[in-house]
Order: structure tokens, then sequence, then C-alpha cells
């Protein structure tokens, strides 16, 4: 070799995207097996976060009989019991049906005459019961839920509004997850951000399946979307580091398959189980799966070079090269730009910065507001709520689709410009429908 040619090898600089693209490989088989071990993350993510919609589901249920009357009458006369005692009502789409909060009371009236009212179709005298709210507990309907933490705690009626307020406390879990553990991610690196969390969510969510109170699950709750957020976000960023640039797109994209193989299994789950308990110990168990492959995930070299670990850096880089069957030369060398750190006040800092800042947080707002209020709310819908569950995740299969050949097309802005607008034109139009109609 001459000496001119050993010139052109470089000694002091390479970026790392022109290493993944001349040298390495922008998707070899290292980048699709690191790709599908942290893409994988995404699925107890749609257990943990999605769980909601059948374990927090409200099912029918009226006030329950006093017990005195209930253990007085045969099982054939629960139902005249309950028409005796459970007032009637029509609800907002005019369907009759007994009243949730509300029970009779009888005064004066004993066990043999409350028989001959019910056998003899006996008028009864208004003045003889009273209005009241529910004093012994509720009855639940146990056709398509055999439990959920609304019967486990009675949430209904004047507590109705905790299970709001849960899956409020969560969706705040991320958004402190997001704020505190992205620095957190920078500091300690990737893969043991990674493991830290997923065994805090592990510990979290079997405290979960021991709490007695709906204080302590809500709490739990708040520190399993914090800790979820972190473990999600440090894999996306890590596939991102170690995608070439012509293959950014389509893994970003395409990580959201992982989320529907996760919907898809929680619903045939929850179809299966249909006890919260034991729902909640076989979604803790799957997610608990996770962490024994957790340990087999490379931290990005990316981030060695970025924080000055460059010998960490080189071997991993030769080891990704090798898993690809690709050489690196000899004398390369891999060192980044002395760079200054940046804050989140970078964001805002100038007005072009702030402006698109402004956008995408609108676009993600908008987005995730619409999604979740979709998603979340499907179980009241009419018909089987693990069907309703299963055909909106359904469509989102052909949406990944539709968005990796537009991006390609016509680009990102225009893309979400157009999904936006049309989401928005469907919703207007639900609006002039006739309420049964909309639910259906």
């Amino acid at each position: 070799m001459s000496k001119g040619s050993q010139e052109k090898i470089p000694h002091t600089f390479a970026r790392f995207d022109d290493i993944l693209s001349e040298h390495v490989g922008e998707f070899g088989p290292f980048q699709r097996r690191n790709y599908v071990l942290l893409g994988a993350c995404w699925i107890p993510t749609a257990f943990m976060l999605l769980n909601v919609v059948f374990t927090t589901a409200i099912p029918k249920h009226h006030c329950h009989l006093p017990t005195n009357v209930f253990e007085a009458f045969p099982k054939n006369y629960t139902s005249r019991l309950t028409d005796l005692f459970i007032p009637k009502i029509k609800d907002n789409d005019g369907k009759v049906q007994y009243d949730e909060c509300k029970m009779y009371t009888f005064t004066n009236l004993s066990t043999e005459a409350l028989y001959k009212m019910m056998e003899f179709n006996t008028t009864l005298n208004e003045s003889q019961r009273e209005l009241t709210t529910c004093t012994n507990g509720w009855t639940y309907d146990t056709s398509i839920y055999t439990s959920t933490i609304v019967s486990q705690w009675d949430l209904v009626c004047d507590r109705k509004v905790l299970v709001t307020i849960s899956k409020s406390v969560f969706m705040a879990g991320l958004i402190a997850g997001c704020l505190m553990f992205g620095s957190v991610t920078d500091r300690f690196g990737r893969r043991p951000t990674i493991l830290a969390l997923g065994v805090v969510v592990t510990v979290l969510n079997i405290g979960i399946g021991f709490a007695e109170s709906i204080t302590l699950y809500i709490v739990l709750r708040f520190l399993v979307g914090a800790s979820l957020i972190g473990i999600v976000n440090a894999c996306f960023v890590e596939v991102i580091e170690y995608c070439g640039p012509n293959w950014r797109v389509f893994c970003g994209v395409c990580l959201d398959v992982f989320w529907c193989i996760g919907t898809f299994t929680l619903v045939l789950f929850a179809y299966l189980v249909r006890d919260y308990w034991k729902l909640h110990w076989i979604l803790t168990g799957s997610c608990g799966l996770f962490l024994l492959y957790f340990c087999t995930i490379p931290e990005s070299a990316r981030w060695l070079y970025v924080t000055k670990r460059e010998e960490k850096g080189n071997k991993l880089l030769m080891k990704l090269a090798k898993h690809n069957n690709k050489s690196l030369p000899t004398d390369l060398i891999v060192q980044t730009k002395a760079e200054q750190k940046g804050t989140i006040l970078d964001l805002v800092r100038t007005p072009n910065m702030r402006k698109k800042t402004l956008i995408v947080c609108f676009n993600w707002f908008t987005s995730s507001l619409l999604y979740y209020f979709l998603t979340l709310n499907t179980a009241q819908l009419v018909g089987s709520p693990y069907l309703n569950f299963f055909l909106s995740i359904l469509v989102e299969v052909p949406a990944f689709i539709i968005c990796l050949f537009l991006f390609k097309r016509i680009g990102r802005r225009i893309t979400q410009s157009a999904a936006l607008l049309l989401g928005g034109i469907a919703l207007l139009l639900i609006i002039p429908l006739p309420k049964g109609m909309i639910r259906v």
C-alpha cells in the first residue's frame, strides 16, 4: 500500500452516520436483532397502558338488596325482588334500566307482606316506601366481566370519579417520566436505564397485585407510568441511534407493529380471563419475562462515543461490523466533535425553535388526546367490548403501511396535516348523528 493511500484512512474524526453507511451497514443483522429486542418493549407497554379498558370497565349494577330480604326468599324470587326494591329509569338512549345508585326502603312492611305483594300484585302504598341511596353495597352483572377494580372497590355513583382520576394520574406519570428519565438516559446510558426501570416496573406491578385500596392502586399506577415511559423512550432512542439515515423513517414507524402485537395479545388475554386480578397477574408475569432478555441488549455505541468512552465504543463497533459481515479499516478512529450540552430551554430560545416546538407539541397533544380518548372508551360502545377494542386497533395496521408510503412520496408535513384534517372532519360529522347511531 502506498503512502498516499494510507493517508486517506481517517485518523482523527469520522461521523458515526458515515461509519454506518460506508463501513458496517445501516440496518444489518446486528441492528435487526437489536431492533426486535428493543421494539419488543412496546408489547408490555401496550399491556400496562391499555389494560384499563378492561380492568376499569364499569359493569352494569344496581343497589344490593337488603340481606334479610334476600335470604328470606328463594332464588327464583330475585328478579321480582329487584323490580320491587330498585326503581327503573331511562338511560341516554331512552332504554329502561335499573337505577344504579338508588333503591327503595320499606317501613312497617313484613316479609309475609312482601311475599303477598309479589304473588298477588298487591298495589303498594307510596307512603310505605322511601327512595334512598345504596346502603348495602351493589350487585354487579358478571356476564361480561367477572370482576374489575370497579366491583372490587365499589367505584360507582359518588366514587365513580376515582376511575377517571386513576386514568388521569397514570397519564400524569407518563408526563413526569418523560421530563425526568430523558436526562437520566443521557447521563447513565440507554442500557442501564432500560434494565433498572424494567425491574422497577415489574416490582410496582407486583405491588399493584397486592393493593388493598384504590388510593394505593392510583399511587402505584402513577409510578408505573413514569417508569414505563422511561423504558420506551430509551428503547426508541437506541433503535434510532443504531439505524442508518436511510432506515430511520422505516424503523421509527414500524416500531408501532410491536405495539399492535401487544394490543392484540392484550385483548386475547382479557377475553379469556374476565377476572381483574387474574388478568393483572398474567400481564405482570408476561412483562417480567422481558427482563430475561433485557440483559442481552447492548449499549448504544453512539452514546459511548458522545460520552467519551471511545474504548468501549470501538469494541462495540467492531462487534457490530463482525455480526454484519463487514470489516473496518484497522486504523479507523471514531471521534466526536466537542459539543455544548443543551438544555430544554434551547427548544424555545429562538423564534424559529419556539415555533417548531409549539407546533410539534400541539400535534402530539392533539394526536394523543384523540387516540386515547377513542381507544380507552371502546368499552362504552354498544356490542362486545372485546370486539370493539380489537377493531379499533386493527385499523392501525393499514395506517402504518399508508404512512410509510406517503412519507416517502409527499413527506411528513403534508401527510400529518392531511391525517389531522381528515380526523377532524370525521369527528365533526359525528355531531349531527342520532345518539343511538353514534354508539353503534
